[in-house]
């Protein structure tokens, strides 16, 4: 191993892996303890009998990328990786090589993943899906470096709106609940359309998971929970919005009441996707009335996570052992018949709570 590729791996690799040991640790317990080596061959079958159902994994594979992606932009930001404006310096060959071996080793869970998906795509001779599967590794590795290497390149370039964007915006005057889901757009499209992408063929994969039995809303309630928990890195960036970016709006003459119509409004909006996965998708054996409380769910769980978000200020990668705690347990509570309707009213208590005891004491934090 070369300095440069040593270094890289000091600076981004191992701080990586040490800063998402939980989600790591999560992995392995869904993945082997509930799962045997029978059922992994059965879904790695599956995933590869046809194009449709490979994207499943790479949608994983890309929400996975993208957190790799966020977390090498945050530790570039930081004053002690200053140094790292120096690295375009270095022949443009050498930069991409370093920038290749770091990615790819920081992507190898997908990358292992993806080697036993190809195995599992020649033995059945689905060669569609052999060829998807390479061309999405090698595509997402790429995508991070070329940003990685332009972002190192072109650190201080200077961004102006067009002119259509600016006729835009002069000439409609959009709701204050739009104003978190535009700026997400902008500045974070991966994250928000990845996270929705993931969400939805969860749910998906959940609610036809089996047809010919009566369906258990609470493999529902279940995925749903895991859904509410992909999103906490979207309300996290709400949470800097109304408070660091527009923080202009602490300062507004609004009751709380009001405040907490307007964001919940804007977190509903985030969660339409999913909603409306939810209600066109609804198992045939459930009534009305669960599908009316597994979208109660969803909302309590992500308004929980936005009140509980103020107590104090957190780094992106510190979000993954409250996520870890809150699925297992809401997973362990919906297996034991608790139902979703009391799930969701002690999330939105809870939430409520902490929201309104903590959101003028909330500071940001000085690295972040």
């Amino acid at each position: 191993m070369n300095v440069e590729r040593y270094i890289l791996a000091r600076v981004f690799v191992i701080p990586f892996y040490q800063a998402n040991a939980t989600l790591f640790l999560f992995i392995a317990v869904m993945a082997g303890g509930f799962m045997s080596a029978v059922e992994h061959v059965a879904l790695a079958s599956l995933f590869v009998s046809t194009p449709l159902s490979m994207l499943a994994p790479i949608a994983v594979w890309a929400l996975y990328t993208l957190k790799v992606l966020r977390f090498n932009q945050a530790l570039l930001q930081r004053a002690e990786n200053t140094f790292m404006q120096h690295y375009c310096l270095l022949p443009v060959r050498a930069q991409w090589v370093g920038w290749l071996s770091t990615v790819a080793v920081q992507l190898l869970p997908a990358i292992g993943y993806g080697i036993f998906l190809v195995l599992m795509a020649l033995r059945q001779k689905a060669w569609m899906s052999f060829v998807m599967v390479l061309l999405a590794l090698v595509v997402l590795v790429f995508f991070v470096v070329a940003l990685l290497y332009r972002e190192r390149l072109y650190s201080h370039r200077q961004h102006s709106p067009s002119r259509l964007r600016r006729f835009l915006d002069k000439t409609f005057v959009r709701p204050y609940s739009l104003f978190f889901i535009e700026w997400i757009v902008r500045r974070q499209p991966l994250l928000l359309f990845g996270t929705k992408a993931f969400g939805c063929l969860l749910l998906l994969s959940v609610v036809y998971l089996y047809t010919d039995e009566a369906y258990d809303s609470r493999l529902l309630i279940m995925g749903i929970t895991v859904v509410a928990a992909a999103n906490l890195q979207l309300v996290w960036e709400l949470l800097q919005f109304e408070h660091v970016h527009f923080s202009i709006v602490r300062q507004l003459p609004l009751s709380f009441g009001r405040r907490i119509m307007y964001t919940s409004v804007t977190l509903f909006a985030l969660l339409l996707p999913e909603v409306g996965l939810i209600i066109t998708y609804l198992p045939a054996n459930l009534a009305v009335m669960e599908a009316i409380a597994s979208v109660v769910y969803l909302l309590a769980g992500v308004i929980l996570f936005y009140g509980i978000l103020h107590r104090r200020d957190r780094a992106p990668e510190q979000l993954g052992g409250f996520a870890f705690a809150w699925v297992i347990g809401s997973v362990v509570l919906t297996l034991f018949q608790v139902p979703p309707l009391v799930l969701g009213a002690v999330n939105l208590f809870i939430g409520l709570y902490c929201w309104t005891r903590y959101f003028y004491q909330f500071e940001q934090r000085v690295e972040n």
